[in-house]
């Protein structure tokens, strides 16, 4: 009885087919037609290391071309989140821009109609426009109008106190215009002080003293 070979003779082409194949796959080739395995002669036990690694292969570039799928997808939902991020944020600062309407009314003095209720978010956002904008025009008047704002409590008042106090450390005189007789008492009631901030119930009437002001400290 004749013994079975303890080896597979294997040609060296074979060989080095699989080499160059799979040094195909390590730096990312995967063109189709350097990774096809051919089938040389009969069939033999090598050749079920060649199926087997060709059915790899096949896995592979599916699994690959799936996830470079999945990565367009996901870089197409991130342009479009951006694109919508950008959208969000442009009109926040066009609605930021139009709930505080800072407008010179002649040289040196601006006006802040303010309109709706004060937190603390949105007064924030306020002093930092206005004092920007005293800044960029050199103001030595802002006159607050607050006929408005329909209700004045204890937080408001504050609000509206420290950006008189930050505007004052700019060197421009503040005054308030548009208290209404309603508000008065309701701020006398809660005890609200506002110190040494100058008060008028008329924008016309905060305007002509802001014009006196000037004319007294030229």
């Amino acid at each position: 009885m004749t013994a079975e070979p303890d080896f597979i003779p294997i040609s060296p082409n074979r060989i080095q087919k699989l080499v160059k194949l799979l040094s195909h796959i390590a730096v990312g080739d995967f063109a189709p037609d350097n990774l096809r395995i051919e089938q040389e002669g009969e069939e033999d036990a090598f050749s079920l290391i060649e199926s087997t690694l060709s059915l790899f292969i096949q896995e592979l570039v599916q699994s690959r071309a799936e996830n470079e799928r999945h990565i367009a997808v996901l870089q197409q939902v991130t342009r479009e989140l951006e694109e919508k991020v950008a959208t969000v944020e442009s009109q926040r600062m066009t609605i930021d821009e139009l709930s505080t309407p800072i407008i010179e009314v002649w040289k040196d003095v601006l006006t802040l109609p303010v309109v709706g209720p004060i937190d603390g978010k949105r007064s924030a956002q306020m002093t930092e426009t206005l004092l920007a904008r005293i800044a960029n025009t050199g103001a030595r008047c802002v006159v607050i109008d607050v006929t408005g704002v329909a209700t004045v409590d204890t937080a408001t008042a504050s609000h509206f106190i420290q950006m008189i106090r930050a505007a004052q450390l700019l060197g421009t005189y503040c005054v308030i215009t548009g208290f209404r007789a309603q508000i008065a008492q309701t701020m006398v009631h809660l005890g609200i002080d506002l110190g040494d901030v100058t008060t008028f119930t008329s924008l016309k009437d905060g305007l002509g003293h802001c014009l006196r002001f000037l004319r007294s400290n030229q």
